[in-house]
């Protein structure tokens, strides 16, 4: 626990300007990756993002079948390269990335079929926007690959809060990146009251406001007077 809270206050850090993200997750948390290489290459040039051009990697191409991702995930690969371990090892382990229409959340990681999927929706919203998404739930993919980590443990309810608190700093530190201001989305308030939450240190109560996670991460719903 106390690494995956040192890795957290390194991202509050990087926020304020005092220190650089973690460049790789914590010791013990994953396991080596199962399968694979990846080949770094150029995917995509001229655009906004992308003027002098994203590094990514090929895998992506059979993993990533639709543009409409792959383009997000190589701005991501390219304007934050802190993230690009947690990218690398989710290649090597053939994490792969699709859209599909979802009623219960905008996005989310399976484990079974160690997929990331987006909601339908979020394909026609701006890259920038897409990129922030992939980075919340592809850090989920890192760190609890099997979905499992929680399940039999003390405090297992707290180290699920922390991950996701994790994941959404990792979500706020991209969009802190590549927001360009001329997003018009519903989205963009919700990314800045993370990003707002990430740099005022006041991630717990954010992720905890929700019913959802307080149902994911302890159970049922919190009971407030």
């Amino acid at each position: 626990m106390r690494l995956r809270l040192l890795i957290f206050a390194l991202l509050v850090g990087w926020a304020a300007g005092c220190a650089p993200p973690p460049q790789r997750p914590p010791s013990g948390t994953t396991a080596a990756p199962t399968a694979g290489t990846t080949t770094e290459h150029w995917m995509f040039i001229g655009d906004p993002w992308c003027e002098r051009g994203c590094l990514g990697y090929v895998e992506w191409n059979q993993l990533v079948p639709d543009r409409r991702l792959r383009h997000p995930l190589a701005i991501l690969y390219q304007h934050v390269p802190e993230f690009r371990p947690q990218l690398q090892t989710a290649t090597q382990r053939r994490v792969a990335v699709t859209a599909a229409r979802l009623t219960d959340a905008a996005a989310h990681y399976n484990p079974t079929t160690n997929t990331v999927v987006l909601g339908q929706g979020l394909l026609s919203e701006p890259p920038s926007i897409v990129a922030s998404v992939l980075a919340h739930e592809l850090s989920h993919s890192v760190f609890d690959p099997s979905g499992t980590r929680h399940q039999n443990l003390r405090e297992g309810a707290t180290s699920c809060l922390e991950d996701e608190m994790l994941a959404f700093a990792w979500e706020a530190a991209t969009w802190q990146r590549v927001k360009r201001g001329t997003e018009r989305s519903g989205w963009v308030g919700t990314l800045d009251d993370i990003v707002r939450a990430w740099q005022g240190k006041t991630m717990a109560q954010y992720v905890i406001g929700y019913p959802d996670y307080q149902r994911h991460c302890f159970g049922r719903a919190l009971r407030f007077n």
